[in-house]
């Protein structure tokens, strides 16, 4: 058994959705594969699944609870597990029951919900115990934007428990606000 070496961990804030889209776009140039990219809504996987396509990514698939059909998801999931896709974009609905030891990115549009929802699914890359990276790209809400629970973005850090079992008040960022980086993921892009 090869020991699991730890992640590259990076967060990064944007001032509007349109902003943290460009961010995720921008970085799944350089992010290794295979890569899974996770949103809470569904329209928001379907809008980045076609932004994607658009691109001329062509080595990815779509996998929300809007795949009822049991044999596409079984489909998806047996081409993911025979290297045949680089890329999935989904909500929580995928993962579950699919073990794929080479996965080298979890990518997160969204701040999930809790950080059990997050460890989760950041723990579903680097089974095979070679290096692997999470980033997590989130906006912050301003006067006029719709509820937070109508939208893909941080839902609230405040949700978050603090190291000491208090309530996080604020994001953990450094700077100007924009990113923090756990471990040096820029080995991973490039361009930060």
């Amino acid at each position: 058994q090869v020991p699991r070496y730890d992640f590259d961990i990076s967060v990064h804030h944007s001032t509007s959705a349109e902003g943290r889209d460009q961010l995720v776009l921008s970085a799944l140039d350089f992010i290794p594969r295979p890569c899974i990219v996770y949103t809470t809504l569904i329209k928001t996987a379907n809008s980045l699944y076609e932004r994607l396509r658009k691109r001329e990514f062509s080595r990815i698939e779509l996998f929300t609870g809007e795949v009822s059909d049991s044999e596409e998801r079984a489909r998806v999931v047996d081409r993911w597990a025979k290297d045949e896709i680089d890329l999935i974009v989904a909500t929580s609905a995928f993962g579950m029951g699919v073990d794929k030891g080479n996965v080298r990115a979890i990518v997160h549009c969204c701040m999930p919900e809790q950080p059990s929802r997050y460890y989760q699914e950041i723990g579903r890359a680097a089974r095979d115990g070679h290096q692997a990276m999470a980033a997590c790209f989130w906006w912050t809400k301003r006067a006029g934007h719709k509820k937070s629970s109508e939208r893909d973005d941080l839902q609230t850090v405040s949700n978050w428990p603090c190291p000491a079992g208090k309530q996080c008040s604020t994001p953990l960022v450094d700077g100007d606000g924009s990113t923090v980086i756990l471990r040096p993921a820029s080995l991973w892009f490039g361009y930060l």
